[in-house]
């Protein structure tokens, strides 16, 4: 399986495919929904992308956190 180099991490396809569509939010149960996104962006070791500022413009690890940032955008 094809691997993607991340930083220091690398993370198979597998792991950057996106949410379940069973999972996406309908409009109902937010507090249980959002609950359910921090939990699998955990597990992908993706949730600062929710607490943390992103890096600055100027910093040389922004293209890649925008890029990640952009893929959990298309999961949501």
């Amino acid at each position: 399986m094809a691997e993607i180099e991340n930083g220091d991490k690398s993370q198979t396809k597998v792991e950057l495919q996106s949410v379940h569509s069973a999972y996406r939010w309908n409009g109902k149960k937010y507090l249980k929904w959002s609950q359910l996104i921090k939990i699998i962006l955990k597990g992908k070791s993706k949730v600062n992308h929710l607490h943390d500022e992103p890096p600055g413009v100027d910093d040389t690890t922004f293209r890649t956190w925008d890029e990640e940032d952009s893929m959990i955008m298309t999961w949501l």
